[in-house]
């Protein structure tokens, strides 16, 4: 009968096969998931407040035209005129129009 315990019965490690790459643990699914999530709300949240601050935009084109016509004659006083239709439109366009309306004067 055979010695099991003699040296010569050893044989070599055998390692097992590498990890593959794929398929990603869930982990990763979850966290690709969690962030293409992310990216999309974000997005939205972003085109919602780019929409909302539309008449802001307008607003500071409108006075580029009038610090453009300044420069005429008579120009100081059109601006002025113009400026305050201006602020008055957009206070109009950010706030409700009982709270703007009725404003005027000092």
């Amino acid at each position: 009968m055979a010695d099991t315990t003699s040296l010569q019965n050893l044989h070599d490690v055998i390692e097992p096969a590498a990890v593959g790459f794929w398929p990603p643990a869930d982990g990763v699914w979850i966290f690709v998931g969690l962030a293409l999530l992310w990216a999309l709300v974000g997005g939205v949240i972003a085109w919602f407040r780019y929409r909302q601050n539309a008449y802001r935009r307008a607003g500071m084109r409108e006075l580029v035209k009038i610090r453009a016509g300044l420069g005429a004659q008579g120009g100081e006083k059109s601006a002025v005129l113009a400026v305050s239709v201006l602020l008055k439109r957009v206070a109009m366009t950010a706030y409700s129009r009982e709270k703007v309306a009725s404003l005027s004067g000092e």
